[in-house]
């Protein structure tokens, strides 16, 4: 991007812009967060504080960002964004709730509110500090996309998805997932029936907005379907990401992509058989898929494995339930028997005490 030229031989900073600076102990400067990480400075006052967008209004704003070097690094000018959809960066989303409409101010954010550690290649580093001038443009009310035409809404969805993407490799998960679930829900509203349009409004919308056929809606409506289930996984929402999969495979049952994060997800869940059978259809579409024979040889030894362990449970509680209580109940019937058997020889000696008494007495009476 273009640099900043200044009067002097230096490069400026994006406060030399200003003709006439705000101190920064000034009451028009605001700590969003209370922290330091995102600062917000008034450079021209708006129209008063009822004109504030809400989240989820719909803003128009042009900017220009800046390394803390002064060096200009990215800019747009009347661009259209949902305050809190995420169409832009989170320092935005933060700091246009506090904005009045005309409202020009210096926007000052730590890069975990703005390109985080990765920056954006090639001008803006990792870790990088951005200063921004901001001007709100327009405000307007939240977007009624069940008065836009399909056009309109398949051009907003796929804009939403690009940003998810964008989220997505950067492995900023939740912001990716909001992206998306917002694109599924935006295509998929049910349009109401439009008063009929003038013929300067008809050309106008189809040269803003290509016409998009069924097929086109379709694979769109999949592929975010499909981009919702990758992102779940990542979060570990396996159980939610089984049931994106399943939402996919409704509308294409053939669907590689859907049969192997369905898979992934049932192995999150522990669901090792259904996830060998989705894995075996999804091989039989792609029988040269080096990754889903991967998956299937993994899963499939940790099946083995569980099956091994449950066994082997088993095992211990037959042999608890067999050998320790017969033993019990061996003791129990043995200690009948000694009974018994100490009945029957007091019995012996009874009798045997009786016939030595007997003889003794006969003994004796002969004697008399």
């Amino acid at each position: 991007m273009g640099e900043i030229e200044a009067a002097n031989p230096e490069q400026a900073s994006p406060a030399d812009l200003e003709s006439e600076p705000l101190r920064s102990d000034s009451p028009e400067t605001f700590d969003i967060l209370g922290n330091g990480l995102i600062t917000k400075r008034v450079l021209k006052k708006g129209l008063g504080q009822d004109s504030r967008p809400n989240h989820g209004d719909t803003v128009t704003i042009s900017y220009k960002g800046f390394l803390e070097s002064g060096s200009l690094v990215d800019e747009a000018d009347n661009l259209t964004v949902v305050v809190g959809d995420g169409e832009c960066i989170h320092a935005f989303d933060l700091a246009l709730p506090l904005a009045e409409l005309k409202e020009e101010f210096e926007l000052t954010t730590d890069h975990r509110f703005g390109y985080g550690v990765m920056g954006r290649e090639p001008d803006i580093p990792g870790k990088a500090k951005l200063v921004y001038r901001i001007t709100l443009e327009k405000c307007g009310d939240p977007p009624c996309y069940e008065k836009m035409s399909i056009e309109q809404r398949f051009h907003i969805s796929d804009r939403k998805r690009e940003r998810g993407n964008f989220y997505f490799r950067r492995n900023e998960f939740p912001y990716a997932l909001t992206c998306y679930t917002k694109a599924v829900e935006i295509l998929l509203k049910r349009s109401e029936k439009p008063a009929a349009p003038s013929d300067s409004d008809l050309a106008a919308a189809t040269e803003e907005f290509p016409p998009c056929t069924t097929a086109q809606v379709l694979d769109l409506e999949v592929k975010l379907k499909n981009n919702v289930a990758a992102t779940q996984l990542k979060l570990e929402a396996f159980a939610a990401a089984a049931k994106t999969c399943d939402s996919v495979l409704q509308l294409e049952p053939t669907n590689r992509k859907a049969l192997y994060r369905k898979g992934q997800a049932l192995v999150g869940t522990a669901d090792l058989p259904e996830a060998i059978a989705v894995f075996e259809e999804a091989l039989h579409l792609d029988p040269t898929s080096v990754r889903l024979k991967h998956e299937l040889q993994q899963t499939k030894a940790a099946w083995k494995k569980q099956r091994e362990r449950q066994v082997r449970a088993l095992s211990r509680a037959f042999k608890v339930d067999g050998i320790k209580k017969p033993s019990t109940e061996s003791s129990v019937q043995a200690k009948g028997l000694l009974g018994r058997y100490k009945l029957a020889i007091s019995a012996v000696v009874a009798a045997g005490l009786s016939v030595t008494l007997g003889a003794a007495f006969l003994h004796y009476s002969g004697q008399t």
